[in-house]
């Protein structure tokens, strides 16, 4: 022991530690590992770190009487509680879930022995922010290896690898660190490469004995109209030309021959009827042997739709046209991460194109104009559509970054649309658990958080099959979780049933699209909806009956392929294919989730509006009025059902990658897709309006 003691102090002499040889030490063990590390898309470099280079992290104490920290929330959000709308000041917050004095100053002392540049407090001192040299955090972690970590779009962090030690005095007193453990997680603009793609397009071909045909396609539909777009995968370079046939289902048949000019070539295919899935061909001429090689089909649903506006969401989801937010003290905002700016330009071109107001925007943080993001650019323009006073909510890191921003905002706005997450086990248990409770915590303070839940079904982004992904924070008990939708036909109309089967003068007659189904790659959508359970958080009270019909009643995967006591999501859905945005000045469309999210976002405060406009308080955290309404009011939400969530995303010739498994829409129950289903707003209104 004694030779020990004298190793220890020979060691803090040459790394210049201040250390007390008695003093006890903790071991730190969450860490991220290797395995993690890959799948967030990161990599080690060889890269020297510059331990003069300044790193900044958060420490999140430890809080008091966090057990308790639901049952308040729920005192307040249940609309059956006598406390229901009374949120808490921050000053309540501080007297109940604040850090004890002790801990918050005896790590504080910690943190200033090691020559911070600078040591900032959150103001319930739930949070201390720091910036120091790395020389000086290395001494603070003892054990602790530095390396320069970048990720596949450039981006560059200095996080520790090793586990390390910390005195257990100070261990005791801390919940977590941010941003020295954990790389971030960077939404993908694909998850997976084109190669990965194009590998699956051609093991598709092995599998169902098929040649090359040398060409790879794409189709995109809108309103009555198609496009498609054919590449060259030829390297002999004999195609000269293609021939591109679409039929629809009253067998009408359209072939246009296009020359294949630096192996490319594209048609545009005009006045299809809506709603109707049509048949795409391509074949090849090969110009040596003068020959027609065979048809090759897209191979997944694909049918023209109306392009989404503001103005048919709201027909499609029962608001008024003139109806717009008119509280001066109601508030809403889009959070942004990764370089996501937006245009008050395209903006401003957006509200005025679609017949909206203009829209009154903060920016928090900071934006640049010039390159527009097209996850911001979604966010901003159809959180719009509701005209209340909007922050553009940009933060440097990530989730861990905003709730540190937000938390510390004397007037955070009331509702905020997350287009972001991550696969949940990618986040450190430590990490969900803490952001878990500033969730609640929001909550308590009147604070509504929407969150989407991924375009990549149940495999959230990642390879794995075998097992349901849930996504976070969609996961969360504390959030409202979002899944898409996009316009089918209305088949509850026996005319309607079997599309182009009746005529009229032997003209065939489509339905306009009355209703909708879940997001799905394999069935035009381009992408899937995510929707799953937890394997982390249990299910909450208020939609345990929900979920419990769902299990008794629906088409399940296997019982080792997801947590059936898990929380369910999503909790509701909302529009998310043919959304039209502009960027950059030009027109254009996109969808996904990321589109549902702000315009579910948007509709919470428009019935925050009602309460603000009546004296009372906002809404808060949504889910147990959300649950509790559906019970109570039958029409509050439009059923959407059919189809699944086993599928990620189209690969080449419209090929779906997909998994065996995922769950099921099922008409009249609570599903992993779209929750409840989507917001009938008229009736959502009456409920609200009949809260206390």
């Amino acid at each position: 022991m004694k030779l020990f003691s004298i190793v220890l102090l020979l060691f803090c002499f040459l790394v210049y530690i201040n250390c007390n040889i008695d003093e006890p030490f903790s071991i730190w063990s969450h860490v991220e590992s290797e395995l993690i590390v890959k799948e967030k898309n990161w990599f080690k470099t060889f890269e020297k770190v510059n331990v003069e280079e300044n790193l900044s992290f958060i420490i999140a104490l430890k809080l008091r009487n966090e057990e308790l920290i639901p049952l308040h929330l729920m005192k307040v959000s249940d609309p059956k509680s006598s406390e229901y709308g009374k949120h808490y000041s921050e000053d309540k917050l501080e007297e109940l879930f604040s850090p004890l004095e002790e801990d918050f100053n005896v790590v504080y002392d910690w943190v200033n022995e090691y020559n911070p540049i600078e040591i900032k407090s959150t103001s319930l001192n739930t949070f201390i922010k720091v910036t120091m040299k790395v020389k000086d955090v290395q001494k603070m972690f003892i054990n602790s290896d530095f390396r320069v970590f970048k990720h596949e779009n450039g981006r560059r962090v200095i996080r520790n690898i090793n586990l390390v030690k910390i005195p257990t005095e100070i261990e005791s007193r801390i919940d977590t660190f941010f941003n020295i453990f954990e790389l971030p997680y960077i939404k993908p603009d694909s998850y997976f490469s084109e190669e990965y793609k194009l590998q699956k397009f051609k093991e598709y071909l092995i599998q169902n004995d098929m040649e090359d045909p040398g060409f790879t396609f794409y189709a995109t539909a809108g309103d009555s109209a198609i496009n498609v777009v054919v590449f060259g995968d030829d390297v002999r370079g004999n195609i000269d030309q293609v021939e591109i046939s679409l039929s629809q289902l009253n067998g009408a048949t359209i072939n246009v021959t296009k020359d294949f000019t630096e192996e490319q070539a594209s048609a545009l295919f005009n006045s299809l009827a809506n709603f109707v899935n049509t048949t795409i061909q391509v074949r090849a001429h090969n110009r040596t042997s003068n020959t027609w090689g065979d048809y090759y089909n897209y191979l997944s649903e694909i049918q023209p739709n109306p392009w989404f506006t503001p103005e048919s969401m709201k027909k499609l989801y029962y608001i008024p046209m003139n109806e717009y937010g008119t509280a001066t003290n109601n508030s809403q905002a889009v959070v942004e991460f990764d370089f996501q700016f937006y245009s008050p330009d395209d903006l401003s071109q957006f509200t005025q194109l679609m017949g909206l107001p203009d829209l009154n925007v903060t920016v928090y943080g900071k934006n640049n104009p010039h390159i527009p993001g097209g996850e911001s650019t979604l966010d901003i323009e159809w959180i719009s559509f509701s005209n209340i006073d909007t922050t553009f909510w940009y933060s440097d890191g990530f989730l861990t970054d905003w709730i540190v921003e937000i938390t510390n905002t004397t007037n955070p706005p009331l509702v905020n649309s997350i287009s972001y997450g991550s696969p949940e086990f990618l986040n450190l248990p430590k990490t969900t658990t803490r952001l878990n409770n500033e969730f609640a915590m929001l909550g308590l303070r009147g604070v509504s958080i929407i969150s989407t839940s991924g375009d990549i079904g149940s495999s959230d982004g990642t390879r794995v099959c075998k097992k349901d992904v849930p996504d976070f924070p969609s996961s969360s008990p504390y959030t409202t979780s979002l899944g898409a939708t996009n316009f089918a036909r209305n088949s509850n109309t026996p005319l309607c049933v079997q599309p182009g089967h009746y005529s009229v003068n032997d003209i065939p007659i489509y339905c306009d699209g009355q209703s909708e189904v879940p997001c799905s790659a394999e069935t035009g959508a381009g992408f899937t909806t995510g929707g799953g359970f937890s394997n982390r958080f249990p299910i909450p009270e208020y939609q345990l009956s929900f979920v419990q019909d769902y299990l008794n009643n629906a088409p399940l995967p296997p019982s080792g392929f997801f947590n059936a006591s898990g929380r369910g999501f999503n909790d509701v859905a909302a529009a998310g294919s043919n959304i039209l945005i502009i960027q950059n000045g030009k027109l254009g469309d996109t969808g996904g989730t990321s589109a549902s999210g702000p315009i579910f976002a948007a509709i919470a405060g428009l019935l925050n509006d009602v309460r603000l406009n009546n004296g009372k308080s906002p809404l808060g955290f949504l889910n147990p009025f959300l649950y509790q309404t559906a019970a109570e009011y039958p029409d509050a939400y439009n059923t959407v059902s059919g189809g699944n969530n086993r599928c990620k995303e189209l690969s080449s010739n419209g090929l779906a990658v997909c998994c065996d498994d995922g769950f099921s829409a099922v008409p009249n129950y609570w599903n992993p897709l779209v929750g409840l289903g989507t917001p009938n707003y008229s009736v959502l209104k009456t409920a609200v309006q009949n809260l206390v």
